[in-house]
This record gives C-alpha cells, sequence and structure tokens, in this order.
C-alpha cells in the first residue's frame, strides 16, 4: 500500500486502519510505502503494518488529537442573532459555533479528547509496541 496522509478525522482513519488490520488477519503480508508524509491518522494506518518503508524524507508519526470549532456567539449575539438549540442529554452539544462555552462544556470537551488521545496511543503501542 502507497500511503500519503497527513491525517484527518479520527472516525475516518480508525476505520481505514481497521480494515487494513483486516488484511492481516487473513495472514496475507501488509507494506506501506511512505513516500512523503503519514502523519496522526495516516500514521495509525501505518502501524497496521508488517512493514513500513519510507523514503528517506518522509514525516511519520505526529500522534496527537485536535478539536477546533470556530466560536461565532459572540458576533452572532451583537448582530442580534440567537440560537436556540434543544438536546436529548447533558453533554449532547458542548463547544459549538453558537453558544456561549462554559467551563464545563470546555472540561467535558477536553476530557473526550483526553479519551480519544488515549486510545491512539494504546492503539500505536499495540501495533508497534518495539516503537515503545
Amino acid at each position: 500500500l502507497v500511503l500519503q496522509s497527513g491525517g484527518g478525522t479520527v472516525t475516518g482513519y480508525g476505520l481505514a486502519a481497521a480494515q487494513l488490520m483486516r488484511i492481516r488477519a487473513k495472514n496475507m503480508k501488509l507494506t506501506v510505502c511512505v513516500e512523503q508524509v503519514a502523519a496522526s491518522g495516516g500514521y495509525m494506518m501505518c502501524c497496521t503494518a508488517d512493514r513500513i518503508v519510507a523514503s528517506p524524507f518522509a514525516v511519520l508519526g505526529s500522534i496527537g488529537v485536535i478539536s477546533e470549532v470556530p466560536n461565532a456567539y459572540e458576533r452572532l449575539k451583537k448582530e442580534g442573532i440567537e440560537f436556540q438549540t434543544v438536546t436529548a442529554g447533558k453533554y449532547k452539544r458542548t463547544v459549538t459555533p453558537t453558544k456561549k462555552i462554559t467551563k464545563e462544556d470546555l472540561k467535558k470537551s477536553e476530557e473526550d479528547i483526553g479519551e480519544i488521545f488515549d486510545l491512539f496511543k494504546g492503539f500505536v503501542a499495540g501495533q508497534r509496541p518495539q516503537v515503545g
């Protein structure tokens, strides 16, 4: 597999890595070749390989999780625009572009990101124990 990826969504790359693991589960050898970059989710996919071949200047790694949401709450408020959101469940909407973010919202979002990061690190460690 020739892989070129700077990463992306956790769900998308987690699914892609799971599909590559299915190849290995069928006792097929998997070699991943990286010419330029396999970072974050791309690295997650790389980790499923029996063998990784990379060009001398390729970038591999960058284990991390990021969540960015622009917040337009103050601007909308200034313009007289108010959003009403109805949810079921305390943490259904925490960090969104249209509401004032509370300390509790931010804390919950940070906890969620931390859990995903721990899963990511665990996945890499499980697939590439020699790296840890």
